[in-house]
């Protein structure tokens, strides 16, 4: 099956109903912790609101627009001028680029801090790093490499390589499949390839997955304690093999039941109204409440830098700040949105809608519009069309 054949929507909502419906009753049963019973009807309320919205004409977009016309190298031309101005100077400003720093033998605890010192402990005028970094390499990178894949741009595999060297530096287990996904989606949904070339692609995520956890030292031999729930921060894997499973299927469940265990006990569970989003508590003149870091200390003590966060997803993030209501709201926007994505003419704008989602998956809906750009990325394609000849 081709992935332009997939609906987000349905994928988005099936995706949510296992890892944060079926797993949380497992996670009950082990536990008896009844956090993980309000994690699993969210979820449901969310996956049926997503679905649902997704097939119902309700609060459409705005439909086809005429759109501006601008010039394909000009665009790519400012991307990566950006992209790599940026890069420069974080690199050349940085105490020390992580995956150099593992190859000259740092431990485990250097590394943690040096991966928080690189971009997000940037103090002063260069706090807007980390943001300007979001909006690149989330968002505006990843649609150019779409359109360049597209349009079978002579250039595409050396820009691939580069953002994905990038992308790999961080020692960030996950951070790649900026870079990966946007390639598949146009291969496998737009272009004719073979099985091999998608399992040669699949096999070279999970060797960088799996190397960038053994860099990382996580798994690395930790003891177990026989009263350690499994699924809670407690539990200590004994590998690195054993550790990715437990970090894709126990850390987003458990992260989302402590997440509502600590609003409970520190907030009483009334509604935050936004005030975890920095643009709306700047409008509302409301103090910005970092929740994420909040939850992160509450379950492992916070990071030297102070900046460690304990995402998660977008349900429960909009449940703290506007109840079931808001839960319900933002899922219906969700749905149409992923509805917006997949009929839309732009090839690169429907190549990076996995990104959307699984920034959905793991963080809230409006730190990813905002903070990850794809507000920006909607608007502009839905005001431009990239045309012209790509070769320079």
């Amino acid at each position: 099956m081709k992935i332009d054949n997939i609906s987000p929507a349905a994928f988005f909502s099936a995706s949510l109903l296992i890892g944060y419906g079926l797993v949380p009753v497992v996670a009950y049963v082990e536990t008896a912790n009844r956090f993980y019973l309000d994690v699993l009807w969210l979820a449901i309320v969310s996956a049926l609101s997503v679905f649902l919205a997704s097939k119902v004409r309700i609060f459409d977009l705005p439909g086809r627009l005429q759109k501006i016309k601008i010039n394909a190298n000009h665009f790519l031309s400012a991307v990566f001028l950006l992209f790599f101005t940026v890069v420069a100077y974080t690199v050349a400003t940085a105490p020390a680029v992580p995956l150099l720093a593992w190859f000259s033998g740092a431990d485990t605890e250097v590394l943690v801090d040096l991966r928080e010192q690189f971009l997000k402990a940037r103090v002063g005028w260069e706090s807007i790093l980390p943001y300007f970094n979001a909006l690149l390499t989330s968002t505006f990178v990843p649609y150019a490499l779409a359109l360049m894949f597209s349009k079978r741009h002579p250039w595409r595999w050396r820009l691939f390589y580069a953002f994905l060297v990038y992308c790999l530096i961080f020692i960030e287990k996950v951070y790649f499949i900026k870079a990966i996904i946007p390639l598949a989606v146009v291969m496998f949904g737009n272009l004719k390839a073979n099985r091999g070339t998608l399992f040669g692609i699949s096999l070279a995520s999970l060797a960088l997955v799996y190397g960038l956890a053994v860099v990382s030292g996580f798994g690395s031999g930790e003891s177990i304690a026989p009263d350690e729930f499994y699924f809670s921060n407690t539990y200590r894997p004994s590998g690195t093999g054993e550790y990715l499973v437990w970090r894709a299927f126990s850390v987003p469940v458990f992260t989302a039941a402590d997440s509502l265990s600590y609003y409970l006990d520190t907030y009483r569970s009334e509604p935050l109204y936004g005030a975890t989003t920095g643009i709306f508590s700047s409008l509302f003149g409301t103090e910005r409440l970092y929740f994420e870091r909040e939850v992160f200390a509450y379950q492992w003590g916070q990071t030297e830098s102070g900046t460690g966060s304990a995402n998660a997803a977008f349900f429960i993030d909009a449940y703290i700040n506007f109840g079931i209501l808001g839960v319900v709201l933002i899922s219906i926007a969700i749905g149409r949105i992923f509805n917006y994505m997949r009929s839309s003419d732009d090839i690169a704008l429907r190549a990076i809608w996995p990104l959307f989602a699984f920034g959905l998956y793991v963080s809230g809906f409006f730190g990813n519009l905002f903070s990850s750009g794809f507000l920006l990325i909607f608007l502009f394609s839905a005001l431009f069309v990239v045309r012209s000849p790509v070769r320079f």
